[in-house]
């Protein structure tokens, strides 16, 4: 007589147990680049030089205003950073190349507390005038223009490279996280403590990086033969020129930021002239974005080593550039509320996937570069922003977004269709 096999007792069969595993590892694949002990460091430290950025951002632009009551000089001083970040982000790439990141990046840390505390000083003696904020975001873009190419350039050296989506959309999530809570923090912070102490607390927030930043191992400079700098910039052209991929991956982010982000500086005409519903409407519809590029980051950071991640970008910026033309003719606020939910979650995936792919493809002694000139385009913004701005003066706000949105989806349409090496890339 054959014996049956043994059964399991119920409740002990191995099967739900590695579903529940299974289920676990989904649950937090979005998390996974924090098991990483290096990269943890570098998130924790990164995410207070953001917060506190935000919150500087905010805080100023806000003091400007209580200052001066124009808006012209909050413009300007809101445009602080465009120019110094559009002419010294490749020399700090070529610098990216040369010196050991970390230490690049603790220099910037200490320079945006001296920063954040020098106003704090400057209010509480009561010296303080609009000009000498508009100094200060002007410092700040210089010094960010040394902190990025690094920041984005290390990631890599961080990770291995299946884990460096994960990795960047992370650290998207982190920036894009800050913009929600950081300048509502700020703003709470001024009417309960006052604007002296906010610099204050700003100025810990860069201290603090600064301590957590220095447990990260310096990682050596690719490059070590004797070049000049100017020599190193003037090579990242030839460089790129060389390789078309490379090129179409930073021609489709230029295109997305000159079009595509002039909408956010322009919300407030929306709120007033075509939706009617004043500040608190406004602040509504930046969270909504917000909120939209959030989830982007969170959905890329799922994905995990995704293997048509230039289909993917290539789709997220129709995305975005489609959902910027149906919110600019939205004359109804409850649409236009979700439409920006769409238009968040497109520029924050496109621009998650770009600075991927761009990891992914250089070769690590030309990193640093290259990161900075995708961080040059943040300086080129403003020139896309003014045409735009004019055209609102004389056809109305609705078209001209309409128009500039359209562009970037008419690009991303072409590039699907005539540019298979983009869009084929892994």
């Amino acid at each position: 007589m054959k014996r049956k096999p043994p059964t399991d007792p119920p409740g002990t069969h191995p099967a739900p147990t590695e579903t529940r595993l299974s289920g676990l590892q989904i649950a937090l694949r979005p998390l996974e680049s924090l098991r990483t002990g290096r990269f943890r460091i570098y998130f924790l430290s990164m995410g207070l030089v953001f917060a506190g950025m935000q919150m500087n951002q905010m805080a100023r632009l806000w003091f400007v205003y209580e200052l001066t009551k124009s808006p012209l000089l909050l413009g300007i001083t809101a445009a602080g950073d465009a120019i110094p970040m559009l002419t010294l982000s490749l020399f700090g790439g070529a610098l990216a190349d040369r010196l050991p990141k970390r230490n690049i990046i603790l220099v910037g840390q200490i320079c945006l507390a001296i920063m954040a505390l020098a106003i704090a000083v400057d209010v509480k003696l009561g010296a303080i005038a609009w000009w000498h904020l508009a100094l200060a975001a002007a410092f700040q873009g210089a010094v960010m223009s040394f902190i990025m190419p690094s920041r984005q350039a290390l990631i890599s050296e961080l990770v291995d490279r299946p884990q460096l989506l994960n990795a960047v959309s992370l650290s998207t999530a982190e920036m894009n996280l800050n913009r929600i809570l950081a300048p509502a923090l700020a703003g709470f912070l001024i009417a309960g403590i006052g604007i002296v102490a906010v610099f204050l607390v700003m100025a810990g927030m860069y201290a603090t990086s600064f301590l957590v930043m220095l447990l990260l191992p310096a990682t050596r400079p690719v490059r070590s033969e004797r070049r000049t700098v100017l020599r190193d910039m003037g090579d990242t052209f030839g460089y790129i020129r060389h390789r078309p991929v490379l090129f179409q991956l930073l021609m489709a982010a230029l295109v997305a930021s000159l079009f595509g982000m002039p909408l956010q500086r322009l919300l407030p005409v929306f709120s007033e002239d075509v939706l009617k519903v004043g500040p608190s409407g406004l602040g509504l519809l930046l969270s909504l974005m917000g909120l939209g590029a959030l989830i982007g980051s969170v959905l890329t950071a799922s994905l995990g080593d995704y293997q048509k991640k230039g289909l993917l970008f290539l789709i997220l910026t129709l995305v975005f550039g489609a959902f910027i033309v149906a919110f600019s003719f939205s004359p109804i606020y409850l649409l236009s509320l979700a439409l920006m939910l769409p238009v968040g979650v497109g520029s924050s995936g496109r621009s998650t996937v770009n600075v991927t792919l761009l990891q992914a493809y250089v070769d690590d002694s030309f990193r640093g570069r290259v990161m900075s000139l995708y961080m040059m385009e943040h300086g080129l913004q403003p020139l896309g922003l003014l045409p735009i701005a004019a055209a609102a003066e004389v056809i109305g706000a609705p078209i001209a977004v309409g128009i500039s949105g359209a562009i970037v989806a008419l690009y991303s349409l072409w590039a699907l269709v005539f540019q298979p090496s983009l869009r084929k890339l892994a």
